[in-house]
């Protein structure tokens, strides 16, 4: 019999080599696997011999996909899969009968066998790749972007920067005056950065490290990241070719300006929250011309305010303009701001460097409601001169800063909640001139299903017609379609133009049957706080979509895909409300209710992907669009909720497994036991055994068929 000490080492040596295969090593899982079925001295006979695992993948093989994919097929259905894994390990490791110990060589023999594939793998993918078609190395391909860089940047800079890097101890003061009074004042931290600069300062301040070469990045203790500034982009760009890029979308030419300077809370250990930002523009002779005020609220949608000054007295630039982005759930979005800022170039003093930021905000009636103040205190620090002892008492003083910000904006807000009783703004979508929060991982995944069907749409349709079609910035360009007959004349063509202004559009249009209903309702026939998306002409698409009801349709799924595009279906609801309602909802006659008496049906969006996406994307599509609908209705909208929920009933599954095998193998105990280290085919009483494999067989699937059910498990066939 196993000591208490024995069975407790090998369960946690089973749990090690759980998390050394399943986190670190994923192809070796086949050799674990193999190295489990070759030792019946040590193993229950059970297992290596009648191990129910491997039928039902077999057995779909032969009659379905055939024998030539057997092997990516059981790779990554089977052995790759995390519940296999975990469910084979410990069943096979950990949890066996206490009499049958696994002895060290055992153990050193598979780790060894692990290694050795490990190395060997990774020799093998080196080789092909040398094999394969040489690629640029990073280096090279940073130098091809640094060429088109310059290429792109065509005007003249100036050789050398008015102000250098610079760390600036700053302060930061509101103050509210109605509808009730309120202030508050909290230590800050701002960076100055020559845009145009790259490069690390000292060990403290780096900027656009990540467009150098690989052998050059050296990142300081605070960073600045192009990605955190303007227009959010899919491709790396710096902060100077971002800057140029956005004053040319401005209408400001090249020779308009020399040189800028960026005041920004810097990154420290990779986060970063941005209130505002201040970037001074100069010109050829040093003067400030423009400013750009980089709004950020905590929805993370961003707001750039490019301003000419209006008047410059005593190196104080003025400017008021309209405001038009929610920045406070306490103040609505109408008003205007008005800014004194103080000119922070000397010249030939860089150290007296300084900035002093005044904004207010005035209400619709010209009232001033609050004022906000942002300035550095005491002189700047040069991070390239600061020694070790002074840039540990920098970092020690000042790296909670950045972390705390947001926490000290829901405290205020907390404050003026509960204790000033303001009233609340709900958020409105943003206006076309400002920038949405980034895409989430599955409006992406729709925004690719949107993108191919309106190609699809342009690319069938007989009549000359073009698509422009802007998603947002951080999905990719802009894209531009034009049908064949529009190929062939540059007259007559009726051009259709889509703007999507908030990524929230892609999570509300699956919820409506209609497309043309998706864009009334969240483009048109809204109110403006709510819009997501704006159309040019409406009756383009209205035409599009009558072309494309009159094709007929393709049948590219099985009885069980059918079913669950019927799930989702039936599944399908209203979006979220919206925040803000044109009128009052009617209430309805007593004794009388309002509800949607069409029939459920699926969306020309779903028909398009069930029938013409590969069915890998579409699985993927169905899964995602049927758990929305799903948190929609019974989880309050938190989709992470459904998510936990199928991940409990899961582990469930596989503890049921492993409770169903166990009992099997524990009823037949003595017989496998007998049997240790003979041929089970040729042993004479049998039955127990058979009996446990199929209670295993049947446990060890439950959750192969759920997310069989589900559909995320994939199928390997070629889109039509």
């Amino acid at each position: 019999m196993k000591t208490r000490a024995a069975h407790v080492r090998d369960i946690c040596i089973g749990w090690l080599v759980y998390l050394f295969i399943r986190f670190a090593l994923k192809i070796p899982e086949v050799s674990l696997a193999i190295q489990l079925c070759s030792g019946p001295q040590w193993f229950t006979p059970l297992l290596p011999y009648l191990n129910p695992m491997w039928w039902m993948p077999t057995m779909i093989l032969l009659f379905k996909h055939g024998i030539f994919l057997y092997p990516i097929y059981f790779i990554k259905q089977v052995v790759l899969d995390p519940d296999f894994s975990g469910y084979y390990i410990f069943k096979a490791v950990a949890f066996r009968p206490e009499d049958l110990a696994i002895d060290w060589q055992h153990w050193q023999k598979m780790l060894s066998t692990i290694c050795f594939l490990y190395v060997g793998f990774g020799i093998c993918s080196v080789i092909g790749n040398l094999g394969g078609a040489a690629k640029p190395d990073k280096a090279e391909e940073l130098a091809n972007a640094e060429a088109e860089d310059s290429v792109e940047e065509q005007s003249p800079r100036m050789e050398k920067f008015l102000m250098p890097p610079l760390l600036f101890p700053a302060k930061t003061t509101h103050t509210r005056f109605f509808p009730k009074r309120h202030s508050f004042a909290y230590s800050y931290f701002y960076v100055g950065i020559p845009v145009g600069w790259r490069g690390r300062s000292g060990t403290t301040l780096s900027a656009d490290v990540d467009r150098l070469a690989k052998q050059q990045r050296k990142y300081g203790w605070f960073d600045v990241n192009s990605a955190d500034y303007l227009n959010r982009s899919t491709k790396p760009v710096t902060l100077e070719t971002k800057l140029r890029t956005y004053l040319r979308s401005e209408g400001v030419k090249d020779d308009d300006w020399s040189f800028a300077y960026l005041c920004t809370a810097p990154r420290f250990l990779g986060y970063s929250f941005n209130p505002v930002s201040f970037w001074y523009i100069y010109g050829a002779q040093s003067e400030l011309k423009m400013m750009l005020l980089e709004v950020n609220n905590t929805f993370d949608e961003r707001r750039m305010y490019l301003l000419k000054a209006d008047d410059e007295v005593n190196g104080k630039f003025k400017k008021s303009w309209t405001k038009d982005f929610h920045v406070s759930p306490f103040n609505s979005r109408k008003g205007s701001y008005s800014l004194q800022a103080k000119d922070p170039y000397h010249a030939g003093k860089s150290l007296e460097t300084s900035f002093d930021n005044l904004i207010t905000l005035k209400s619709s009636k010209n009232h001033t409601k609050l004022v906000a103040r942002v300035f550095s205190e005491g002189p700047a620090i040069d991070p390239s001169t600061i020694t070790n002892w002074q840039l540990c008492r920098l970092i020690t003083g000042w790296f909670w800063v950045g972390f705390m910000t947001f926490p000290r904006i829901i405290y205020e807000a907390f404050k003026l909640y509960f204790a000033r009783k303001l009233h609340v703004w709900y958020r409105p979508e943003v206006l076309a001139t400002s920038l949405g929060r980034r895409t989430t991982a599955e409006e992406r995944l729709i925004e690719g299903c949107f993108s191919k069907y309106l190609k699809f749409l342009v690319e069938r349709s007989q009549l000359p017609i073009e698509i422009v079609y802007h998603p947002p910035g951080d999905i990719g360009e802009s894209q531009r379609w034009r049908s064949p007959a529009a190929e062939k004349t540059e007259e007559g063509i009726q051009s259709l133009e889509i703007d999507v202004t908030g990524p929230a559009f892609y999570s509300r249009l699956i919820h409506y049957p209609h497309l043309t209903e998706a864009f009334n309702r969240e483009g048109f026939c809204t109110d403006e706080k709510n819009r997501t998306v704006s159309l040019s002409k409406p009756d383009i698409l209205d035409m599009l979509l009558a072309e494309d009801s009159k094709r007929p349709g393709i049948k590219r799924y099985n009885r069980v895909e059918k079913w669950q595009w019927d799930v989702l279906k039936n599944s399908r609801c209203s979006p979220p409300p919206v925040n803000y309602e044109e009128e009052p909802p009617r209430k309805p006659t007593p004794g009388m209710s309002v509800e949607d008496i069409r029939p459920p049906r699926l969306s020309q969006l779903d028909h398009f992907v069930m029938q013409r996406i590969t069915a890998d994307e579409a699985a993927e599509y169905r899964t995602l669009v049927t758990k929305t609908f799903l948190a929609q209705r019974y989880a309050l909208g938190i989709t992470p909720l459904i998510t936990l929920a199928d991940y409990i009933l899961r582990v469930a599954l596989i503890v049921a497994a492993y409770l169903s095998t166990l009992a099997a193998v524990t009823s037949c105990e003595a017989t496998v036991t007998a049997l240790a280290g003979s041929d089970v085919w040729l042993a004479r009483d049998k039955s127990n055994l058979l009996i446990a494999c199929g209670g295993s067989l049947v446990g060890s699937h439950l959750v192969h068929i759920w997310s069989r059910i589900k559909g995320t498990i994939k199928v390997y066939r070629d889109s039509i």
